[in-house]
C-alpha cells in the first residue's frame, strides 16, 4: 500500500500540474507493480516443485 502526505506546509507546496500529471501514473504503476509481486509470490507458494512455476508459465491464478 502506498500514501502520499503533502499536507505538513501545504501553503509552502508549490503544486504545478505536469507535477501530479506525472504523480499519478508513477503512484499507479508502483501499485501495479507491487500487486504482480504478491502475485507471484502466491504462485510460487502454491505448490511443490513444477507446478508452482507451470502456473508462473501459464499466467493462471490459483
Amino acid at each position: 500500500m502506498f500514501s502520499v502526505v503533502f499536507f505538513v506546509k501545504f501553503d509552502e507546496l508549490d503544486i504545478q500540474p505536469w507535477k501530479i500529471v506525472i504523480l499519478v501514473p508513477v503512484l499507479f504503476s508502483m501499485s501495479c507493480h507491487t500487486s504482480h509481486l504478491e502475485w507471484i509470490g502466491k504462485a510460487l507458494t502454491v505448490g511443490q516443485g513444477g507446478q508452482a512455476s507451470e502456473i508462473v508459465r501459464s499466467g493462471k491464478s490459483a
